[in-house]
């Protein structure tokens, strides 16, 4: 996210005149309002990158997210997990 924005901002600042920017630095003549064509799709590139280069987190962490998103379930996954 933090690298979406990064691009962003960066595109802002050199296109809007409110921040001495002008339209002749756009990429793809798109203006300023629309800069999020850009961050949005660099910022899920970003997300698919690093979960794909880091490792999972530990069971424990898993079975926490599965519990806190439906915690019947969760529950029946927390005490299978302490049967094992």
């Amino acid at each position: 996210m933090l690298a979406g924005l990064g691009v962003t901002l960066y595109y802002i600042v050199r296109t809007h005149p409110l921040f001495g920017g002008s339209m002749g630095d756009a990429w793809f003549d798109i203006h300023p309002i629309s800069c999020g064509v850009f961050g949005v799709p660099l910022g899920f590139m970003v997300i698919a990158i690093v979960s794909l280069l880091t490792p999972p987190p530990p069971l424990e962490v898993q079975a926490l997210v599965d519990f806190v998103r439906m915690p019947d379930q969760g529950r029946k996954t927390l005490e299978t997990e302490n049967r094992l």
